[in-house]
């Protein structure tokens, strides 16, 4: 899966709520990750909102005021790089040289004018 970043040309504040786009969509298992890591990095401190969720292709901040944004933006850049963190990077092509080798020589069988 690619890395998750936080979109924010599509930023938009509605009533107070933020809602951000997603640069890719956000697994399951990502999501979980970022919902785990929130209450850590919420602890202490004045915050400046009362909800974050992440959505599949999306952060939605409730509460968000006036005034919060560089503090609401250090909180989503700081759970998306601790999600992101966690994400298991993807498997690696498996190369088999034999398969290789095969390959190779059913192409050839192409290349000599051989019919089986």
């Amino acid at each position: 899966m690619a890395r998750v970043e936080i979109d924010w040309a599509s930023a938009e504040v509605h009533d107070g709520e933020l809602v951000v786009g997603l640069s890719d969509a956000a697994s399951a298992s990502w999501r979980r990750r970022f919902d785990a890591v929130l209450p850590q990095l919420e602890h202490g401190g004045a915050r400046r909102w009362a909800t974050v969720t992440a959505k599949k292709r999306r952060l939605v901040v409730g509460g968000v005021e006036e005034g919060g944004e560089a503090d609401v933006r250090l909180l989503l850049e700081s759970l998306v790089r601790e999600a992101n963190a966690s994400e298991p990077e993807p498997d690696e092509p498996h190369v088999d040289v034999a398969d290789e080798r095969m390959t190779a020589a059913f192409r050839a069988f192409g290349d000599d004018g051989e019919r089986p």
